[in-house]
């Protein structure tokens, strides 16, 4: 019964809900990781590297659900398709 249960379509969506929320915003997420490098100064890693992309993975997870819970696109996305909204009307 537990392995019925874990391969549900259901369970299965609410398990990669973190990862789907973060393809939704994939623009936002690059540009995240650029300017959050930049920012903190990061010319080599500061230690071991697996810490650090973990560090990344959670924060970039948790802005993704937390920002999917009340807007369909990320950010960049919503820019990113309202400057190009203008163009369907071009013929």
């Amino acid at each position: 019964m537990l392995v019925l249960v874990a391969c549900s379509p259901a369970s299965l969506r609410r398990l990669a809900h973190p990862v789907i929320a973060v393809g939704t915003m994939s623009l936002t997420e690059y540009v995240f990781h650029i300017v959050a490098i930049n920012l903190l100064g990061f010319e080599e890693l500061p230690g071991e590297p697996l810490p650090v992309l973990i560090v990344f993975t959670v924060v970039t997870a948790l802005f993704a659900v937390s920002w999917s819970r009340h807007f369909p696109r990320g950010p960049l996305e919503s820019c990113l398709n309202g400057a190009t909204r203008i163009a369907r009307h071009i013929k």
